[in-house]
């Protein structure tokens, strides 16, 4: 959890007790707030205003800020890994081959599809009398 000073939970101690307050984390952007600067690997000191309000305000103001930008490049890497949907491949081998179980998570290396290593977990098996198809596809943790 992102912690700068207080308890979350308790409404008393949600703000600095005073100020000027420099933050214990350090700002992932470079930005403006309120008129208080955020320089990308910083801390960020909050102003003495001379009113308790207003410091507690330009406080919430710059944490928010911190906390959206986070959260946005945490989006965006989830958008970029999961951009093209799910992997799925079936493989065929002459029956009897492979003894994998349905369920099973396999490390499939295929340079013609993809860069690196996937784990991808068998989804569907069909068995014949000459060959077996495993039909496998990315896990949702694995992607």
């Amino acid at each position: 959890m992102l912690s700068s000073w207080g308890d979350l939970y308790d409404a008393n101690k949600r703000f600095p007790t005073s100020y000027p307050f420099t933050t214990t984390w350090k700002s992932n952007i470079t930005a403006t707030v309120n008129g208080i600067n955020m320089v990308k690997g910083n801390n960020v000191t909050v102003p003495n205003t001379g009113d308790i309000d207003s410091d507690n305000t330009d406080y919430n103001a710059v944490l928010r800020t911190h906390v959206k930008s986070l959260l946005e490049d945490e989006c965006n890497e989830i958008i970029r890994n999961t951009k093209f949907g799910k992997l799925k491949l079936d493989i065929t081998f002459k029956a009897g081959v492979k003894d994998w179980i349905l369920g099973e998570r396999i490390e499939v290396t295929a340079p013609e599809l993809f860069n690196d290593k996937k784990t991808l977990r068998i989804t569907e098996i069909q068995y014949t009398t000459s060959t077996d198809m495993f039909s496998l596809e990315e896990d949702f943790g694995t992607i």
